[in-house]
């Protein structure tokens, strides 16, 4: 119940500064609209018990996660370039279905975030615990497969 008033409170703050005033009308058209967003999606948001605590070991795992994604990015950044910037281009476009073993849901947002945040990569499906990624290079399949992301994934839900 308090994570959708907070949520209400946000989305009316969005409103208000959006909206540049502070008519009565305005306030009501956007506790209106916030209201509705809330009402429309109020099973996806998560449970008491669907996210873990923060803790020191969390958060720095977390840091981690940021500098090997950022590091991802950069490399297939490259390998995007070299594909659209080639006198040819030569790349053989795929699908896999990729099953990292993942016990928390979060953990699975997580992953499928990542890998659509990298270039080339698009998360195409998430059934169970298997993935089906779209990759724009075949020859990256490998990579993907022993992505250390997954593993550092793996260390957030052995706490």
């Amino acid at each position: 119940m308090w994570t959708k008033i907070r949520v209400f409170l946000a989305l009316l703050a969005f409103w208000v500064v959006v909206s540049e005033g502070w008519q009565w009308d305005s306030l009501l058209v956007g506790a209106l609209c916030s209201a509705a967003v809330i009402m429309l999606n109020s099973d996806l948001f998560w449970g008491k018990g669907d996210l873990p605590r923060f803790t020191l070991r969390r958060t720095w795992i977390m840091i981690q996660l940021l500098g090997i994604l950022l590091v991802e990015v950069v490399k297939a950044n490259i390998d995007v370039l070299k594909i659209v910037l080639g006198p040819k281009i030569e790349c053989r476009q795929g699908v896999v279905v990729y099953c990292p073993t993942l016990k928390h849901k979060w953990l699975r947002v997580m992953l499928a975030n990542f890998i659509t945040l990298t270039p080339g990569t698009m998360t195409l499906d998430v059934e169970g615990d298997c993935f089906t990624v779209h990759l724009l290079d075949m020859r990256s399949v490998d990579s993907v497969l022993s992505w250390r992301i997954a593993e550092k994934l793996r260390s957030l839900e052995d706490e």
